[in-house]
């Protein structure tokens, strides 16, 4: 158990997870690794989607949106839920390339899609997604 005196906790999430959406129900792979800074409410390091999809780096408040740059260029992956207690993650995608990359659907718009960690199938997943919603995501633990 790591102690509430420490402001950084080393993050290293990496099991399957559970992707849905009206169109999509399916595992997925997911790994988030880094730095969560308890005093500052914020996350830094690195996110793998599928194994195919890598984004280093990224950097989030929990409740916020998930931001990735390639060089000076910034991208917003999509709005995260964290519980850094427990190492529960909700991601929804909100990037249209990557929405057609991960679904290959055309239409991000028709219907959001959510992976969320650890599951390991939907009701799992979204089991994860509202108890995160509930806990109003502030990274620490829920009560």
């Amino acid at each position: 158990m790591t102690s509430c005196s420490k402001p950084a906790q080393e993050i290293r999430i990496s099991n399957a997870a559970f992707m849905y959406g009206n169109s999509v129900s399916q595992e997925v792979e997911f790994s988030l690794q880094g730095q969560y800074n308890r005093t500052k409410n914020s996350f830094k390091g690195s996110l793998t989607l599928a194994e195919q999809y890598r984004f280093d780096p990224v950097l989030f408040s929990p409740g916020s949106g998930l931001v990735t740059y390639k060089g000076s260029d910034r991208k917003v992956i999509g709005q995260i839920l964290f519980d850094s207690a427990d190492l529960k993650v909700s991601l929804e995608i909100t990037d249209p390339e990557l929405y057609k990359q991960l679904t290959s659907l055309d239409d991000a718009q028709d219907s959001p899609l959510i992976i969320s960690a650890p599951a390991a199938n939907r009701e799992e997943a979204e089991a994860i997604t509202m108890e995160l919603k509930g806990s109003r995501s502030s990274g620490l633990p829920s009560e």
